[in-house]
């Protein structure tokens, strides 16, 4: 007999793929598919449609032969195949289109998905760069509000010591109090705001305190408090404080 095996097992190969589709789908039915899996169907569907398609042509190539040798068992045979494989073929087509649109409502799934949360981490980046300004909005007042106090004791400060008698020295703070504002700002911000008014690298100019207003605070309180008891004849309290 011409009509050989074959054609059988290549119907038995189409049922099993047929029956690992149903039951990935049955397993996957309750649960969002991923895009990847969807995908894996996909090309199952069309690994299945090809081997059916080739199958069927297979047969139908084989019956003329069969006609010719009076084979009519094998004529039939071949026919019960050829519909065979037309049904797998009509159900993997249609198994194939619904997972192509299953694919797309993935794809739409997993961008709404993505922009709800970009969203999310959107609003809490626009939250905390409103709330950054906020506190550097606020943080310039009390700045400025420091400022100011400094200023104008500096300026009683003179005041007093001048009607005491003692002539303040501008350089102990007055002159350098602008500078190291600057220069306090650029090491702070790392060169953003300020200015760096000498040629000394950061680490210099932390080493050199010559940006440290604390420093220079407790500086100008010692050489002013010398002025002062040299002037007035005053001795330092054993218990006086800086």
């Amino acid at each position: 007999m011409i009509h050989e095996a074959p054609l059988t097992t290549h119907v038995k190969v189409t049922q099993k793929e047929m029956i690992v589709i149903q039951q990935t789908t049955a397993r996957n039915k309750c649960e969002p598919r991923s895009v990847a899996d969807l995908e894996v169907e996909l090309a199952r569907c069309d690994s299945v449609l090809l081997q059916a398609q080739r199958a069927k042509n297979a047969a139908r190539t084989s019956i003329p032969a069969l006609m010719v040798a009076g084979d009519n068992a094998a004529i039939d045979a071949c026919r019960d195949e050829i519909a065979t494989l037309d049904s797998h073929i009509a159900t993997f087509t249609e198994r194939r289109e619904q997972t192509h649109d299953a694919i797309q409502a993935a794809k739409r799934r997993d961008q709404a998905k993505y922009a709800a949360e970009e969203y999310q981490h959107l609003r809490k980046q626009l939250a905390d760069f409103k709330t950054a300004n906020f506190r550097l909005d606020a943080s310039i007042n009390v700045f400025a509000e420091a400022f100011m106090q400094v200023r104008a004791q500096l300026a009683a400060l003179e005041a007093a010591m001048v009607n005491a008698g003692c002539t303040p020295d501008p350089y102990a703070f007055r002159v350098k109090f602008a500078a190291m504002l600057q220069m306090g700002l650029w090491l702070a911000t790392d060169g953003v705001l300020g200015e760096n008014r000498t040629m000394d690298t950061p680490k210099q100019l932390r080493e050199s305190r010559r940006a440290d207003l604390k420093a220079a605070a407790v500086e100008a309180y010692e050489l002013y408090m010398r002025q002062v008891r040299a002037k007035l004849g005053v001795d330092n309290h054993p218990n006086e404080a800086a």
